[in-house]
């Protein structure tokens, strides 16, 4: 793996931290203080083996920039077979055509249970962040998805098992006066979740909110600005988020390779 791509993952967390974080039993400033720079360690270990996961952001897009008018009804392809009918409301009215999950950046994690750490991936808007949730165009700090929080969430992978954890971003006292006119003020000096939470399989029955999860497979994670659409499988509740993230693990093949386990639909093509 190009060493450029392994400084991509550039956190860790100690194991034991998990089973806390599962059970919210721990103060998320702790945990937050023990997600590091990689250890020199760490970086050693990431270099001599191959990656245990590929984790891939998708961008939900669209083919041109026309908006049907109210009401009209687009097609979004899901794959070759299938496509979903979106019913375009008065808010929702953007691209008409040929509407897709399009991959948008993939990094990886590592195995390193044998140093007692978790290889971590972050999303948000801060620039510090892995993934960064870009919108069309130039890639400038402001032209992010505002549905997303600027510290949004940590993929986590111990060696055997992914988490997925909703942290959102640290209040500081500089942000106390925003936080004022909330309806309900977060407390300065915590992590509260990210502010519109991330959603199992487009669901906003399964919201995931200042909390920590195992991650199955089959499941994509998803966040951001909400686009309504008929009920489907992959929009239980008619909804779409712009963005979609999703893995796959690796299993050794001899000679330190690796292979896909299985591949993911989060394509959406």
């Amino acid at each position: 793996m190009p060493d450029d791509e392994i400084r991509h993952t550039r956190h860790t967390m100690a194991s034991k931290f998990l089973d806390t974080l599962l059970n919210r039993q721990i103060d998320p400033e702790e945990l937050m203080r023990n997600v590091e720079e990689d250890p020199n360690l760490a970086h050693e270990l990431k270099v001599g083996k191959e990656p245990g996961v590929e984790v891939t952001l998708y961008r939900l897009e669209f083919e041109d920039s026309v908006a049907p008018q109210a009401g009209a009804v687009v097609s979004v392809p899901v794959n070759a077979f299938s496509a979903l009918q979106i019913a375009v409301g008065e808010q929702d009215a953007i691209s008409q055509r040929n509407w897709s999950y399009e991959l948008l950046s993939q990094k990886y994690l590592y195995d390193l249970s044998e140093i007692g750490r978790a290889d971590v991936l972050s999303l948000g808007r801060y620039l510090h962040n892995d993934f960064n949730f870009w919108l069309p165009g130039e890639r400038t700090e402001g032209n992010q998805d505002m549905a997303t929080s600027r510290d949004h969430g940590l993929v986590i992978y111990n060696g055997k098992t992914i988490f997925y954890y909703d942290r959102g971003t640290l209040i500081t006292p500089e942000m106390a006066d925003i936080e004022k006119n909330r309806p309900q003020p977060r407390e300065v000096g915590y992590r509260h979740g990210s502010l519109r939470g991330s959603y199992k399989n487009n669901d906003p029955s399964q919201k995931i909110q200042d909390r920590a999860i195992i991650w199955d497979e089959k499941d994509s994670i998803n966040m951001g600005q909400e686009f309504k659409t008929q009920l489907t499988e992959r929009a239980p509740s008619g909804i779409l988020f712009r963005f979609e993230i999703r893995y796959k693990m690796f299993t050794p093949q001899g000679n330190n390779a690796s292979v896909p386990i299985s591949v993911g639909s989060g394509d959406a093509k």
